[in-house]
């Protein structure tokens, strides 16, 4: 648990660091709202699909991405 905190605390303390870090969550995002937008039709997603103006985070990671990493972010995170 040290060893974990430790690395915890350096990641946020860097900026370069935890925009990669939190370009992972950026993936995971954009997939959800891009399948959601894909799908928007099927029964199970249409309730959702309105809500996607509120939900959606694709656009606020993007722009916390330039943030810490800069115009280039796109080629500093993998996919």
């Amino acid at each position: 648990d040290t060893i974990i905190n430790y690395k915890l605390i350096v990641t946020f303390a860097d900026r370069e660091l935890y925009g990669k870090a939190i370009s992972f969550f950026y993936h995971v995002y954009q997939t959800l709202d891009d399948l959601i937008k894909k799908y928007k039709e099927h029964p199970s997603l249409t309730k959702i699909y309105v809500l996607l103006p509120i939900i959606e985070r694709t656009g606020g990671f993007e722009s916390d991405l330039k943030f810490f990493l800069g115009d280039d972010w796109r080629s500093k995170t993998t996919n």
